[in-house]
């Protein structure tokens, strides 16, 4: 799983806003909370997280596309 992540990280994809939200950038919070403060988890969900805003650059800042590119 972890070198799945990593390769989605290394290259431009289109992904699932809602999926990659709650399930990856939100195990990654939870794994820098579970970790003890880990700052990798942290670092990698802030970078996931600044890959996603693309997909929230509208008036109301919902997504009015359920697929975005990282």
């Amino acid at each position: 799983m972890t070198q799945i992540f990593v390769a989605m990280l290394l290259q431009d994809t289109t992904v699932n806003l809602f999926e990659t939200t709650i399930r990856i950038l939100g195990g990654l919070l939870s794994a820098f909370y579970l970790a003890g403060g880990d700052r990798v988890f942290l670092y990698k969900a802030v970078e996931l997280g600044m890959r996603m805003t693309p997909g929230f650059q509208s008036p109301s800042g919902i997504s009015s596309h359920p697929h975005c590119p990282v």
